[in-house]
């Protein structure tokens, strides 16, 4: 050891330093390296949205041209499927849920406007069903009217007043009314009357000719008319006719 130098002291020729070179070298392998997986990550989310975005679109087309024909309408359809994702239920052929919008349809030869509707384990593949669906929808005076004529074989006009039904029209040529509280009894619609009128005076129903009484009474025929095992929940009297819902179980789209 010479003169001037300490002991254990590195000299700078004993040091053997990475070059920058080598140093950004690595940097950028570490970097191709996240690059790479974060653009993995990103072509296997974007397929994925790509597919269910696909799946959802197909759902809606085949749903949308199954319930046009079911309804027999040819108005605007709005078909949602909330329940995502829709590829599992796709490929299952099930849905879990679809929500239906229609202007207007026509169930078993009976038109009906403002239709909305929920199903569940919705069948898309086979024979078209769904376990469990809930309609509600309005069916319009002339409808009505049509219906009334059919069960009493009387010409009677109908209209809306007050929450209730209002037939009126002749009985053996004397002018005759009845007004109609309509609701839904034991899964069925039913109507009483809580006013009748036969040539200008107020009378009994129990008094209206011809079993008017008993023909307006019982209206469950209706019922079976919108739907085969249907069950009406709700019925009320609205401006334009009468809104009602129904529930129907274990339903094939063709039987509608």
């Amino acid at each position: 050891m010479g003169t001037g130098e300490r002991p254990g002291k590195i000299t700078p020729g004993d040091r053997t330093p990475r070059t920058l070179g080598a140093v950004s070298a690595e940097r950028r392998r570490r970097r191709g390296c996240l690059v790479t997986f974060v653009l993995a990550l990103l072509l296997l989310g974007g397929g994925t949205l790509l597919a269910e975005y696909a799946s959802r679109s197909l759902v809606q087309s085949v749903a949308t041209d199954a319930l046009r024909n079911g309804l027999h309408t040819d108005t605007s359809i709005d078909v949602e499927v909330p329940e995502r994702p829709v590829l599992p239920q796709l490929i299952r052929g099930e849905l879990t849920d679809v929500r239906v919008q229609a202007d207007t349809a026509r169930i078993r030869g009976i038109d009906i406007v403002d239709l909305q509707a929920q199903a569940s384990g919705v069948r898309i593949r086979g024979e078209r069903g769904a376990d469990d669906v809930t309609v509600t929808g309005t069916l319009p005076t002339d409808t009505l009217q049509s219906l009334l004529a059919e069960r009493t074989g009387w010409d009677l006009d109908l209209a809306e007043q007050d929450g209730q039904l209002v037939l009126s029209g002749e009985a053996l040529g004397v002018p005759v009314t009845a007004s109609l509280q309509v609701g839904a009894v034991d899964g069925a619609l039913s109507a009483t009357i809580t006013q009748a009128t036969l040539g200008g005076f107020t009378i009994d129903a129990l008094q209206l000719p011809l079993g008017l009484n008993d023909q307006l009474g019982d209206l469950a025929g209706i019922t079976d008319q919108l739907a085969a095992q249907a069950t009406i929940t709700d019925a009320q009297v609205v401006a334009g006719g009468l809104r009602v819902t129904l529930t129907l179980h274990d339903v094939l789209l063709a039987d509608l």
